[in-house]
């Protein structure tokens, strides 16, 4: 009777000591190196938070991109970018629409065939010299949320350099990860993660002042 007793205690212990089921892994991905806590607490942690439903994780330019004139531009808090976002503006989510920047699985490397796209939203930044763009991250399904949101984050930054490559001011172009969150796809095949893997131009247009 004792044995039959502790034979069950054991199996109920063992029972209770399985994995929470994770997301589907990519193939090549360590996860451990993208969603574990960064060694100082500061270091990046505002980078992999899970953000609220509709939100996403705004990134700051970074300081190490090189301008066209191959210095380093500095974003400081009177950018154009900070400005407009700050003051009274409504943005466009149509003129680029058809700007989407599409990516390959775990990748964030813009592709021969998806950079004339940002070479017309190059164009019109020359051109209208008082409006600003935020740059929109977003990832498929799989992979775990920290891992999406750094890999969203990415994504919206190399469109960034990109744009900064074609003489687009740093100081004008801002950038937001949405990870795996709002899909134009709810499906879960390879046709619907395709959809789903994206970079988005917004258009942020400050707006006149009131006589």
């Amino acid at each position: 009777m004792v044995f039959t007793m502790a034979a069950a205690l054991v199996i109920t212990v063992a029972g209770c000591k399985h994995k929470p089921v994770n997301p589907t892994d990519i193939p090549g991905h360590t996860r451990k190196s993208i969603v574990e806590a960064p060694a100082n607490p500061n270091d990046g942690a505002d980078r992999l938070k899970i953000p609220d439903a509709g939100e996403g994780i705004a990134t700051s330019a970074p300081v190490d991109i090189k301008n066209a004139n191959g210095t380093y531009d500095q974003p400081s808090d009177n950018s154009l970018f900070k400005q407009v976002m700050d003051g009274p503006h409504h943005e466009d989510r149509n003129i680029f629409a058809q700007d989407t920047i599409y990516f390959d699985t775990d990748s964030s490397v813009i592709k021969a065939s998806e950079q004339s796209k940002l070479e017309h939203v190059a164009s019109y930044f020359k051109s209208n010299k008082t409006d600003a763009l935020k740059i929109e991250g977003y990832c498929d399904e799989r992979g775990t949320e920290g891992y999406n949101l750094a890999l969203g984050d990415r994504r919206a930054q190399s469109i960034r350099e990109y744009l900064i490559g074609l003489g687009v001011e740093a100081g004008r172009v801002g950038t937001v990860s949405f990870g795996e969150s709002n899909p134009v796809d709810l499906g879960h095949n390879e046709a619907a993660w395709q959809k789903n893997r994206r970079g988005l131009s917004i258009l942020e247009i400050p707006d006149a002042p009131t006589k």
